[in-house]
């Protein structure tokens, strides 16, 4: 995803280039981190399950969701702000059927009873199976 210039970059947390160089260098960070997020859907979309599961393991998946929904920030507040609207996500994507195939009808009638039940319900699929 980034070449050895941006992640320099990245890495030294900005310190050391002048503004303008700041701005071009924060478009191409913006714009391939995004398609890399597309390409990682690609890559979910068309590879073989068995691919999928080398490529996207615990493992490998861990280190990025933590930090992704780490609040630990300088701006506290914006993180915060940030990681709530990805929560809603994962709320909407666990809609009922999925939650339901993934845990079972029996399951699904125990955990319903209470709110957030659909993300519970997916917890533990992945708990449990």
């Amino acid at each position: 995803m980034l070449g050895k210039g941006l992640r320099k970059y990245v890495m030294k947390k900005k310190q050391g280039y002048d503004k303008a160089t700041r701005r071009v260098y924060d478009g191409r960070l913006e714009s391939h981190a995004i398609q890399a997020l597309k390409d990682l859907a690609l890559l979910v979309e068309n590879l073989p399950e068995e691919q999928q599961a080398k490529i996207f393991s615990v493992e490998n998946t861990t280190p990025f969701l933590t930090k992704l929904f780490s609040l630990e920030s300088d701006e506290p507040d914006k993180r915060c702000e940030r990681v709530r609207e990805l929560w809603k996500t994962l709320f909407s994507i666990a809609d009922t059927t999925y939650a339901l195939k993934l845990v079972g009808e029996e399951v699904w009638k125990l955990l319903t009873s209470k709110p957030g039940a659909h993300l519970e319900a997916v917890y533990f699929a992945a708990l449990f199976r």
